[in-house]
């Protein structure tokens, strides 16, 4: 892309920071036309997580509770120095910048179903009587498709009777 005197140093310095990481990602040289189609879809969302009544920080609280249902204060306390010192110092954020305590609370343990559950659930569907075939299965298809009806009233039985026949 050709930048002409309007465009800042720092404007350029960013440019080409995209360029580079695209390059990289891409594994070749972008085009001027790639890196234009990259960027007029690119938008950087701005966070204002100071506020605690602001719906950010309750956002990410949601985020963050499905990992660890009572330390969202110590999680983000946590993350929030580890951030903090790295703008003091900058530098890069990657997840090894993170103490060990903190990816810790996003390991989720896996799922397990208790045995006697299994066992239970196994049983069940081995007592379970047999699917019913044929005309049985025929007959109460309709049934359920007609709903109730009282079997005293004759107009429901023949009503009953002409559909399942």
């Amino acid at each position: 892309m050709s930048l002409d005197q309007s465009v800042s140093e720092g404007q350029r310095t960013k440019l080409a920071a995209f360029r580079t990481h695209l390059d990289t990602a891409k594994g070749t040289p972008v085009t001027d036309a790639e890196l234009w189609g990259f960027l007029s879809r690119f938008h950087i969302m701005g966070f204002d997580f100071d506020d605690e009544a602001g719906t950010s920080l309750s956002l990410l609280e949601s985020h963050l509770s499905q990992f660890k249902d009572d330390g969202f204060s110590f999680v983000w306390a946590r993350i929030a120095e580890v951030v903090f010192g790295c703008n003091q110092a900058p530098g890069e954020l990657t997840i090894d910048s993170f103490p060990q305590e903190v990816k810790d609370v996003f390991n989720k343990a896996p799922v397990e179903i208790p045995p006697e559950l299994l066992r239970a659930a196994v049983e069940a569907a081995q007592a379970a009587p047999p699917p019913l075939v044929g005309d049985q299965a025929n007959a109460l298809m309709l049934a359920t498709l007609l709903g109730s009806w009282n079997e005293k009233t004759e107009g429901d039985m023949d009503a009953a009777r002409k559909l399942i026949e």
